[in-house]
């Protein structure tokens, strides 16, 4: 009986990773297709698991899905609106294909700083390095979260205890107006 019910979690399982990577191939399609046209970019995307089927023994579906959940951030940086003139930036958790997004776009910019010939090649290079836990893509993510947790960190910043301004005011003033008397 708990045979069975692992063996149907399995295939929910890999039923969901396979879903969310065709909304990756999706999504990587349509970002490639924004400089030029869709048949093209799905012709690389197409050479993309082509490469990916000769150069690795796992499925080209959980290559690319490691791949961007390695890149993909986990945070980002939302301004709460208050009834006070500031607003305080506070890191909140983003949504899963928001992240996606960002990981993807990474992945393209990393792409075309890479020297090799064709797109296909850059993309598939790029991928693998954050298959690999390394590259620009990854590079980015770090940034991202050091940059969002430094604004946080500014946004708590302490400020000094209105007592000691108010009493540091108090002497100045009545000195001033000690000298102007005098």
């Amino acid at each position: 009986m708990s045979l069975d019910i692992l063996q149907v979690e399995k295939k929910l399982l890999n039923h969901n990773l396979r879903l969310e990577t065709y909304f990756l191939f999706k999504a990587l399609t349509r970002a490639l297709s924004k400089k030029g046209k869709l048949s093209k970019a799905k012709k690389i995307v197409s050479k993309i698991s082509y490469f990916i089927k000769l150069n690795k023994q796992i499925s080209v579906f959980l290559f690319i899905h490691q791949a961007i959940s390695y890149i993909r951030p986990l945070i980002g940086l939302k301004t709460q609106a208050s009834l006070k003139y500031n607003q305080k930036p506070q890191v909140v958790p983003i949504t899963l294909h928001k992240s996606y997004q960002y990981a993807i776009r990474w992945l393209i910019e990393g792409a075309l700083q890479r020297s090799e010939r064709t797109m296909s090649l850059r993309l598939f290079n790029e991928l693998n390095d954050a298959y690999n836990k390394k590259g620009f893509a990854l590079k980015k993510k770090y940034e991202w979260h050091s940059r969002l947790l430094s604004a946080q960190l500014k946004s708590y910043s302490f400020k000094k205890s209105s007592h000691a301004t108010d009493s540091g005011a108090r002497t100045t003033r009545s000195s001033q107006s000690l000298g102007k008397k005098n």
